[in-house]
């Protein structure tokens, strides 16, 4: 019944949401690959050398398996390393606070407005 009008616009709402959550995860990928591609050949963390592994640090500091040494550089280098934390708690808080929330309120809203109208809905999608 309702349940699957609800599953259907719900998909659409993921959609809508990864879109952004994939813009905002290449910005920041390629941002910290910039910012740390420097230092490639050198004997450092590799963690944002490359873009590769750029991808793979954001993507596991997503679920919390990522370091926040990660950005620590083995030369004395502060102003980088700075960028580079400031830079890295602002995509943890955007994508772990902002959007996971943004994409729960998204579900909710969908899901409330096809709840309020339940009837009408599902006879007219019959």
């Amino acid at each position: 019944g309702t349940l699957q009008i609800s599953l259907g616009r719900t998909v659409k709402d993921i959609f809508k949401f990864m879109v952004l959550f994939i813009m905002v995860f290449l910005a920041f990928m390629i941002g910290m690959f910039i910012l740390y591609s420097y230092y490639l050949g050198a004997k450092v963390n590799p963690a944002f050398t490359t873009v590769e592994e750029s991808f793979k640090t954001l993507f596991w500091s997503i679920f919390g398996l990522s370091e926040v040494t990660s950005v620590v550089l083995k030369y004395d280098h502060k102003f980088i390393e700075n960028i580079g934390y400031v830079l890295y708690g602002i995509y943890n808080v955007t994508m772990v606070v902002v959007l996971l929330n943004m994409l729960i309120a998204m579900i909710n809203s969908s899901y409330q407005e096809i709840e309020d109208d339940s009837d009408v809905e599902w006879k007219f999608a019959r």
